[in-house]
């Protein structure tokens, strides 16, 4: 494929990260100043700003129709 993929940024490791999971919270909500939290931050404010033209959709099939086809393709 001769797509372009680009660095939006780096999450750092965190042991938040770990945490947030076990207590099934999003980590920006279980601790939003934590270096996960910030970079998350800071990747979506980038790619918000991005041009529209710059993002591409490539199939918007709802996730729950595409989990639904998929347990159904063996009836």
């Amino acid at each position: 494929m001769s797509r372009q993929v680009s660095l939006l940024g780096i999450i750092p490791d965190d042991s938040t990260i770990m945490k947030a999971v076990i207590d099934q919270k999003p980590v920006l909500l279980y601790q939003p100043n934590c270096q996960a939290s910030k970079a998350l931050i800071t990747i979506s404010k980038d790619f918000i700003r991005t041009k529209s033209t710059d993002v591409e959709v490539v199939d918007s099939t709802p996730f729950i129709s595409k989990l639904k086809n998929f347990f159904m393709k063996g009836r």
